[in-house]
């Protein structure tokens, strides 16, 4: 991550100096409830796990020393 210039990092502490009445929340939307009837994880289907993936040398050990 490349480092923050001077001017960036002055107006971050001057932002988080601001005290949190100032923050306007006008535009964040409000939060809903959940309806009773809705089916959380309906749709979720986990992955079925990978197997792992051999070493590049692998094959070419097995066939040398077996």
């Amino acid at each position: 991550m490349p480092e923050l210039s001077a001017e960036k990092r002055k107006e971050l502490q001057r932002l988080a100096a601001r005290p949190d009445r100032e923050i306007d929340l006008t535009d964040i939307p409000e939060v809903q409830p959940i309806p009773p009837d809705a089916a959380i994880g309906k749709f979720y289907r986990p992955k079925k796990p990978s197997r792992p993936t051999p070493p590049a040398g692998d094959a070419a050990i097995r066939r040398t020393y077996h």
